[in-house]
């Protein structure tokens, strides 16, 4: 089992080094609308997905199914993320990119997670939640943390 140090260490590193075209003094394209799919990233998540909303200015329907690589607390059944989550723009080292979350530049990936309510059967827990979109507006990543169950990473790609 993993421990959440040696989890959130290497997603940093990943989120650190994720390459973003965009500067400050312009706006990348936001993320493309329609359907998603979540990825598996360091088998912590098994699949999923979500929606980016026709006008491009929310996430919603954000669904992961735990992974191998996950803690037993996490279960292995589907997650479910309730409500609408904004999209908004951060700033960090003078790129600009979309997020799930909140601007904060000192912060090593310039994105604070969000609380979020998630549903898993028929229990109900909150969390956290942040996700980046990358310049070219079909990919990007993503962190759900809950309590007892570390952290749930995932990647995201467009569905075409």
């Amino acid at each position: 089992m993993l421990s959440r140090r040696s989890v959130l260490l290497p997603i940093t590193l990943a989120l650190a080094i994720t390459p973003v075209a965009a500067t400050a003094g312009s706006t990348p394209p936001r993320p493309k609308a329609g359907n998603w799919k979540v990825v598996a990233l360091f088998n912590l998540t098994k699949s999923g997905r979500f929606k980016v909303t026709k006008d491009r200015s929310a996430v919603i329907a954000l669904r992961v199914v735990p992974g191998s690589g996950a803690n037993a607390s996490c279960g292995t059944t589907e997650m479910r993320v309730l409500g609408t989550l904004k999209l908004s723009k951060a700033s960090r080292g003078g790129t600009t990119i979309w997020i799930v979350g909140k601007n904060r530049p000192q912060t090593s990936d310039g994105v604070e997670p969000v609380k979020v309510t998630v549903k898993q059967g028929t229990k109900t827990f909150k969390g956290t939640l942040k996700m980046t979109f990358q310049e070219n507006a079909r990919a990007g990543d993503g962190q759900l943390e809950l309590p007892g169950c570390d952290l749930l990473a995932f990647g995201t790609k467009k569905v075409k």
